[in-house]
């Protein structure tokens, strides 16, 4: 399974971190990660906003980090995913990292 990870994004080394641990995990679950800051800056918002939207749109589903209702992009591709019916994991407090994302079983992922 193809998962995007949707998040609010900065230009800290903190938030590249915070994404790439969420890549690292869902890896480790045998699915196949989607991090938009792989995409790098220098480019416009509606560049970013036009790529992620592409992008989402090839995946199977959604991974939210906490804090992404914070983000205006983060809460829009969590809207596109709910209109769209793409399944949708959340990021829980606590320690946790998924609420529901299945360990991938074999086939592709």
């Amino acid at each position: 399974m193809q998962i995007f990870i949707a998040g609010k994004i900065d230009k800290t080394e903190e938030c590249k971190d915070r994404f790439a641990a969420v890549e690292v995990k869902i890896l480790e679950a045998g699915h196949t990660p989607y991090n938009p800051i792989t995409l790098g800056t220098g480019y416009s918002r509606k560049f970013h906003l036009d790529h992620a939207l592409k992008k989402l749109a090839e995946c199977d589903a959604v991974y939210l980090m906490e804090g992404s209702y914070d983000d205006a992009v983060a809460r829009l591709e969590a809207d596109y995913a709910e209109l769209t019916g793409l399944p949708m994991f959340h990021e829980t407090t606590g320690g946790g990292y998924w609420a529901g994302l299945p360990r991938f079983q074999g086939g592709e992922g």
